[in-house]
């Protein structure tokens, strides 16, 4: 087993890193990081369906899918990220607990009552601080999980807030659950930079684990995936399965109704509907169909008519 420690805080190129030595090496690594504030998507879900659109766009939080699925999680600095990239038998890949079970006796030895819980999570008194996944390539497995030590929990909270209703699909679904901090039930006081060193040395002794680090040809590959894939619109938002989005709104005494058909993360059919006596409708309507169901997408194009867009703001938000 080996041991590699992220010198980046950077989540599109930790991830593409874990992609990485999944497909390019055939060794067992433990591989530990920290990013700095993001969400990450499973792979089969709606990514627009499960965040706060317009809390993560105006605090400019990327959002980035991965290639393992389950549900959607939040990670800044205060968050730890372990994963296992483990060579194994066909029939045998798949073994969340045997992933698991070697955190949750780490955070044990650190006198926290952490037990695993029935959705492959760690929980401490029935809170959640831990969600894992897992992604299966040829005789690999990825496993890979969160640790939410000290993480800026209004933050989690605003940024998966959704609103109920909007979205139709066939996606994976999130689901919700309470969660807390290490951090906050702990008897001894540690940062996370000494959470993440106390963590290491524990993995590191129990899996006899020689430490290495990425070669500048291996760093240049990754980066390279990191651009091409992982701040790629259309491998985030565009990979989302087919969806429908409805929703209304009020501009002064006028009840607009919005409908959008998209596909691969593009709209492909609207029906805009209100009375509102500019034409701005009928314009949306004709040029909406082909364009990415994106806020800066229908900013620029819903700049025709400044008047409505510019005295009632929240009408270009009602698209999310």
């Amino acid at each position: 087993m080996y041991l590699l420690i992220s010198n980046s805080n950077d989540p599109h190129f930790n991830l593409a890193t874990e992609e990485f030595l999944l497909k390019n090496s055939a060794n067992d690594i433990i591989f530990l990081y920290q990013n700095k504030a993001c969400i990450v998507v499973g792979k089969h879900q709606n990514a627009i369906a499960e965040i706060n659109y317009r809390f993560v766009t105006e605090n400019n939080i990327p959002v980035i899918r991965r290639i393992s699925g389950g549900g959607t999680v939040y990670h800044d600095e205060g968050n730890i990220n372990f994963t296992f990239l483990q060579n194994g038998e066909t029939g045998k890949l798949v073994n969340f607990k045997a992933f698991i079970a070697p955190v949750a006796e780490f955070l044990n030895q650190l006198g926290v009552p952490a037990e695993i819980g029935s959705r492959n999570d760690i929980l401490i008194n029935g809170l959640k601080v831990s969600g894992n996944a897992e992604h299966i390539y040829k005789n690999r497995t990825l496993h890979h999980g969160t640790l939410l030590f000290s993480s800026t929990l209004t933050d989690l909270r605003n940024a998966l807030h959704v609103t109920e209703g909007k979205y139709t699909d066939r996606s994976v679904k999130s689901v919700r659950s309470k969660v807390t901090n290490i951090r906050e039930n702990l008897t001894m006081d540690l940062s996370a930079d000494q959470f993440f060193k106390e963590l290491t040395q524990f993995l590191q002794s129990y899996y006899n684990a020689m430490p290495f680090e990425l070669s500048s040809e291996e760093i240049a590959k990754i980066q390279e995936l990191a651009e091409t894939k992982y701040k790629d619109w259309n491998w985030n938002f565009g990979y989302s399965p087919d969806y429908t989005f409805k929703n209304c709104i009020n501009i002064g005494k006028v009840l607009i109704s919005i409908e959008l058909h998209v596909k691969k993360g593009k709209i492909k059919e609207t029906c805009l509907e209100g009375n509102i006596g500019t034409g701005l409708l009928k314009e949306l309507n004709n040029i909406l169909p082909g364009k990415q169901h994106s806020f800066s997408e229908i900013k620029s194009i819903a700049g025709i008519n400044r008047e409505i867009t510019e005295e009632n703001p929240e009408f270009l938000w009602s698209f999310f």
